[in-house]
């Protein structure tokens, strides 16, 4: 293999089965994978689109890579073009962390056409090891067992939230080798919840720029109490700038940078604020933009404030979040006046926003203007 700028993959059927589980329930994101590789053996590009992976042959890629797309800081899709070279590096600093010395039996439960999925992938192709397409329900099934034995698993909080319900899914969670969770806050209780159960959680922080997590908290430290996404991983250098955002060094970083990124000197400027523990466990402390995290998808409050302004009877609007115990954070809106029938919104909102983006809750008020929180609420002529 090519693990340079470009892709030289060559999938025999043999290698295809012994990479690919048979196991896999999750027959979807298989086929989504099989067509990834597939494009990248014709030396094209592929976008990693949602439904389905698609050829991206434009010269203005410049040889083959796996774009992902992210939403950024402004709600306007932003492309990050990663190459077998960044995803190496990012899989040889987790190896690194491991000192594996064997290959990575994965699961892969996340969606597949982000970072998080993908990378479950990758880890397991570059150590010859096996991936299993599973949906995270399938934790709950104890006649699939067998399926989770010393294999890593990522999940986001959401995920975990809905598992640690089933006495079932928490017996199976412990057979992996590993979880690495990450991707959205995570509540105190639902941690030290996952701590009684001795769950062998690896907090993380990476993000689609750095094709995944930069920061690693051993299982150990997680189970001793140790708070915090753990400290830099091998080859990653993380710093914070003169107002507390998190800079992150180190070798997958996307080849292209369309302006979206902050870089300078090999250093990416995130949109995180964060805090060091003791002086070495990094802690994410929140967004510095308006973005909300909810389960682990990027949610922009004025992108959904346009959608419910369109609502005939709604004058004014405002989105905002709250803590939640699934969720991280759960999308509420702010509306006026209180003779909106919510039931109405809910239902004309659903072809409107993607489930996720639905507000979870909604307060009626009689002027959102009068509240210092809402000075800023779009108000709709009359």
């Amino acid at each position: 293999m090519n693990y340079g700028t470009g892709f030289n993959i060559f999938m025999n059927p043999k290698m295809e089965s012994d990479f690919f589980s048979t196991q896999s329930t999750d027959k979807k994101s298989l086929d989504y994978a099989q067509s990834v590789f597939r494009i990248l053996e014709k030396g094209s590009s592929v976008r990693m689109e949602a439904l389905q992976p698609t050829t991206d042959d434009s010269e203005s890629t410049g040889g083959s890579h796996l774009i992902f797309q992210t939403s950024g800081t402004t709600g306007q899709p932003k492309y990050r073009y990663h190459t077998l070279g960044t995803l190496r590096e990012a899989s040889l600093r987790l190896e690194s962390f491991f000192n594996l010395q064997s290959s990575f039996e994965t699961i892969s439960c996340l969606p597949i056409h982000h970072v998080g999925g993908w990378m479950q992938v990758m880890r397991a192709w570059f150590t010859q090891g096996k991936v299993l397409f599973l949906n995270f329900r399938d934790f709950k099934h104890k006649k699939l067992s067998s399926f989770f034995c010393n294999r890593f698993v990522s999940l986001v909080p959401t995920q975990l939230h809905e598992l640690v319900q089933s006495s079932t899914a928490c017996e199976n969670l412990k057979l992996c080798k590993g979880i690495f969770l990450g991707g959205a806050s995570c509540s105190e209780k639902l941690l030290e919840f996952a701590r009684l159960k001795k769950l062998p959680i690896y907090m993380c922080y990476g993000m689609t720029e750095t094709a995944g997590m930069v920061s690693i908290l051993s299982k150990e430290d997680f189970l001793d109490g140790t708070k915090g996404v753990g400290r830099e991983m091998p080859n990653v250098s993380i710093r914070l700038d003169e107002i507390g955002r998190i800079c992150i060094k180190c070798k997958s970083l996307p080849v292209k940078n369309d302006g979206s990124m902050e870089i300078s000197k090999g250093w990416l400027t995130t949109a995180d604020l964060g805090s060091f523990i003791n002086c070495k466990n990094l802690k994410i402390i929140r967004r510095i933009d308006d973005v909300i995290n909810t389960g682990g998808e990027k949610v922009f409050p004025a992108l959904i404030e346009k959608q419910i302004l369109v609502f005939p009877s709604v004058r004014q609007c405002k989105v905002s979040n709250e803590p939640d115990e699934r969720w991280g954070q759960k999308i509420v809106a702010y509306i006026s006046p209180e003779s909106v029938k919510i039931s109405l919104l809910k239902e004309f909102l659903k072809n409107k926003l993607k489930p996720f983006e639905i507000p979870k809750k909604f307060y009626k008020s009689g002027d959102l203007s009068s509240h210092p929180k809402f000075q800023h609420s779009k108000e709709l002529d009359k």
